[in-house]
Order: C-alpha cells, then structure tokens, then sequence
C-alpha cells in the first residue's frame, strides 16, 4: 500500500518474482536485479526506467534507463533551489526553461557562485552561440585544442598545460563546465556539442550543465541519457512584490502603498486570466519586467489603476513584445532623436515614422544573422541584404559604435549583434519572414517553400509563433486562438467569423490545427473551412499531418462529413 500511493490510482505492482508476462510496474527486492530485469524475455527491447524510493523526501527518485527518457512515465514533482544543483551524482545536469526565464541569469549566478566556492576549482561559462563559431567545421570531440576554444582557454602556454591535466588527470584543478544557449546553434554544431559532452563525461571534468529552451528538452535527454530539471516561473505574490517594488523604484509616488498594491495585483491577475490557456506563463522575468514598465505608464499619466493599459486582447507575449518595441522606440526617438511625439507636428511625425521603418528594416536584417543558420540565410537574403549584413558592412560598424538599436540592440560579438534577448530578434526574424512572404508570394523566388519547412525545425519554433501573429494582426479570432486566449475568444466567436481568414489565407482551422487549439470552435460549422488551401498550399489537415498528433482535433473535425478527403 505504502508503494501505491506513489503512483496514479488504479495501477498495479507486480513483484519481479511473480512475473508470467510483461508488466508497467515491478517492484525489485535489490537494485542489482535491474540488469537481469533489462535481460528478461518479457522485457527485451523495452525500454526500462529504474526509480528508487527515497525515504528522507518520502519519493521515489530516477535512477537510470536503459532507453530514451522522453516518455519516462512518472519521477514525481518537487521543487528544489539553486544548491540542490551541486549534490546532483549525475555529471552531467541538464537545465530547461521557456524564453525569458532566466537560463543565463541563472548561469552567470551558478558560474559565480562555483568560482566563490573552492579554489581548486577551474569553472568555465561557455556562451555557446559565440563560442562554437571559433570551432572549424571538423571538430572532434577528442581535440584538446578545439575545447580549449570552446572554454576561452589560451592553446599555448602554461594554463593549456594545467587545463589538459585538470580534464584529463583531475589536477591541479576540478574542470567544471556550464553550456548556456543550446537552443541558439544549429543542428551540425549541435551534434558536435553532444560528442564532445559524451567525450567529457568519460573524462577528469566535475560537472557539466547544459541550459537549453524547452523545445530541445527531449533531444537532450534522449541524446545525454538523464532526466532534466525544469527553471519554474515566479509565484503569484513573487510577481506582485516584483510589480511594487519595480513601480516605486521608478518613481510611482503619488499612489499609496496600499493603493500600489491593490493595481499589482489587478494586474497580475488581469494578466494570469489572459494568458491561462497560453503556451509560455507570463511570470518570467523578460515578461515581467516588460509588463512594468508598459503598465507604469497608466500609472504616472492618471489613468483608471485597476485596469491595466493594455487591452484584454493584447495581453499575449505576442503583443507584449510588440508594444515593447513601439516603447523603446519612443523613447529613442524623444531622447536620442529629439523628435518629442507626445508634442509633434504632422512634419515631426512623418520624420519620425520614415525614421522608424529605416531602423526596423535595419533590425530586421541584423535578426537574420543571429537566428537563421548560414544555410538559410544563403537561400533568404537577396544579394544586396547579404552584402549590408557581411562581418565589415555598414550595418555591424553601426552596431558596434552604439549608433544603431534602439536599446534593442547592444553592440556586437564576432559579427553577431546582441540584441537584449533572443527573443526580440525572433520577433524581427518572424517580420523579416512576414514581409518577405508578402512581397514574393507571386514571384517565381517565393520564399514560401522554404518557410513552410520551417515549421517542423523546432529551433524556429518561437520565431514561427510570431510569424503566426503577425499575419493575424487583424483577425482577432486567429489571434486568440494562436495566443490560447480562450475567455477573449468566447465572447468573440460568431458564425461569421469562422469564414474569415488571415493575411496568410488561413481560417480558424488552419490556426487550430497548427497551434494545437481544442476549444470553442467545435460550437460552430466550420465544414466549409475544410478543404481551404492558405498560402503554402494547405490545408487545415495537411498541417495535422505535418506537425501535429491527430488525435488533438479529433473530436472538432472527424464529425464533419468531407474530411476524407482533404489530405488530397
């Protein structure tokens, strides 16, 4: 009774002693039992996951397995801190989270607090989307060389020596590793990465710790052979502290500190509520510290405090980059420019606004370089555009000398600009695709073959997202429906609107099957929606096909009559 609480009601355990057949859950008298378990004719080729019973934290806790881990079926749920990290036996540590978690945060505070702890120990902070472009294209895992590029070491001299006999001997120093931005390199030089972790893990080195976005997860694990830690998002009252303290720091000072409270709280609830059915939590600190400052602005110009500036339908991370852009482009323009907007003539405002396309053009090609591989770029960009973004071009001086970003952009790194987050040059990317779809899509140079792949790379999955919204600009039903916005969604879901279509020519189908949406829709007679082809040529189901389990829509499209026949 003791074990099967642990488990989902309803489940059996059999003793490994009393096994006629194959069973999910066995029960081993000694841990030694679970290789002649692995050897059992009723267990050959299955993959066998080991869990042990951990009676100080009253769980049971992942061993090992002989198999992939991406359907491992139950570790338990606990929350652990930073510390648990360094007792983990594992050597390697894989950590993961959505975008503007915290990952490099986190990874400049383990790297601090490593270098604090023991100084026989040698910590490297390996910014992997800099990093791995000093590697050539030949890389082996076993080239000291190569890994003393990768961890910043010097390859000739004394401390190439010490770092060679620390990996390989242990001493003088303990080698500890962390690889921050797995998520931000391509697929070749991901590979690369997994053999030289594999090659390190058979070595002298400490502890290795991968931070990657949730989209790698499952590769990681399959690939590494060990169970990942997710980064949690901020409790409710974390995030409105957060809200108060951030607003009184900026000088919200004609508003109580009752008062103060009463508006983070409407506002973190306003926001939970929009964004409960949504793919990424809004309590993550990018996210957050967007909301601040977008939301501060209600508060110094007098409007209504309990409810937040922007609308219900735009409180998505969609939007909320968006209007994040739009800020830290007026604010650019009033005290860089000089261009006041609040006060502008009709002149200052047409100034202002050619003065806008030119720097979004302009940050729309710096994206390219820092999210598309060089392959895709070689097939996306135009001469000209591949000319203004080469290593000596206009574009980089700029860049480099401050005189172009709009505080989205601070510098560059080896030709790489670096945008304040990945996550705005994505936002760019997903425009530059937008607007190039929109200008080709007639043209025999369509680039619309191309993007249309993109969607089963999950390393461009943020960017599609937004590519996604961008072409449901104007059709708030799509919006929703992409945004998992399904209270907005209720109250403006009609009949009529099931015919409409996006700048893509998609309808509600289209986005419901691209973007896994199960509710609402199934009120309604969307038959006519079936057959429809978007501007890739698909249909609703050919995306169900392509990216998505059949199962997820099931219940809203099978019912309808005609749906046999729109995979031809």
């Amino acid at each position: 009774m003791m074990i099967l609480r642990h488990f989902p009601h309803g489940q059996k355990v059999s003793r490994k002693g009393d096994l006629q057949k194959f069973e999910k859950l066995v029960l081993l008298d000694n841990i030694d039992d679970y290789p002649l378990l692995t050897a059992d004719d009723y267990f050959k080729s299955k993959t066998l996951h080991l869990l042990q019973y951990d009676a100080s934290r009253d769980a049971f806790v992942w061993m090992k397995s002989n198999g992939p881990l991406s359907h491992l079926p139950w570790v338990g749920a606990e929350d652990y801190g930073e510390e648990y990290l360094w007792g983990v036996p594992e050597k390697v540590v894989v950590l993961y989270g959505e975008p503007g978690i915290g990952k490099t945060v986190l990874a400049s505070q383990v790297s601090k607090m490593m270098k604090e702890m023991e100084r026989k120990r040698w910590f490297f902070h390996v910014d992997l989307p800099h990093n791995v472009r000093k590697l050539t294209s030949e890389t082996h895992a076993q080239d000291d060389h190569q890994l003393a590029l990768l961890c910043g070491v010097n390859k000739e001299g004394l401390q190439f020596y010490w770092f060679q006999e620390s990996v390989h001997r242990g001493t003088p120093f303990q080698v500890e590793l962390i690889s921050d931005g797995f998520d931000e390199i391509d697929d070749e030089k991901r590979r690369n990465i997994f053999k030289i972790v594999e090659y390190l893990a058979g070595t002298k080195v400490l502890k290795i710790f991968m931070l990657s976005r949730t989209v790698f997860k499952t590769l990681i694990q399959d690939t590494v052979g060990t169970v990942a830690f997710e980064l949690l998002p901020f409790s409710e009252q974390c995030v409105i502290g957060f809200l108060e303290k951030y607003w009184a720091a900026k000088g919200v000072v004609d508003v109580s500190k009752q008062e103060l409270h009463k508006i983070a709280t409407e506002t973190v609830r306003k926001y939970a509520e929009a964004l409960a059915n949504s793919k990424r939590p809004f309590d993550n600190p990018l996210l957050l510290r967007m909301i601040a400052e977008l939301e501060q602005d209600s508060l110094s110009e007098g409007k209504s405090a309990l409810r937040p500036q922007i609308p219900e339908e735009n409180r998505n991370m969609f939007n909320i980059y968006r209007r994040f852009v739009d800020y830290k482009h007026k604010i650019y323009a009033t005290e860089r420019v000089n261009l006041p907007l609040d006060t502008a003539t009709p002149a200052t405002l047409h100034e202002a606004k050619q003065a806008r396309e030119e720097s979004d053009r302009k940050l729309r090609l710096l994206s390219v370089i820092v999210v598309f591989s060089k392959e895709w770029r070689d097939k996306l960009l135009t001469p000209d555009e591949s000319n203004a973004i080469q290593p000596k071009g206009g574009l980089l001086s700029a860049v480099s000398e401050s005189l172009l970003g709009c505080g989205l952009v601070d510098g560059e790194q080896n030709g790489i600009p670096l945008f304040i987050h990945k996550t705005f040059a994505e936002l760019y990317a997903a425009q530059f695709l937008f607007r190039k779809i929109k200008d080709t899509k007639h043209d025999a140079h369509s680039i619309t073959p191309l993007v249309f792949e993109m969607y089963i790379d999950r390393g461009y999955r943020q960017v599609m997202e937004f590519l996604d919204n961008f072409a449901a600009e104007c059709n708030p039903v799509h919006s929703a429906i992409i945004n998992g916005n399904d209270s907005y969604l209720r109250g403006i879901a009609t009949e009529k609107s099931m015919a409409d279509v996006d700048a893509f020519g998609r309808t509600v189908l289209h986005a419901a099957a691209l973007h896994g949406y199960q509710e609402t829709l199934n009120r309604f007679d969307v038959s006519d929606c079936l057959k429809r082809r978007d501007t890739f040529g698909a249909t609703p189901f050919m995306y169900l096909d392509k990216f998505r389990d059949w199962h997820g829509l099931g219940h809203i499209l099978c019912p309808i009559r005609g749906c046999e026949d729109c995979l031809e």
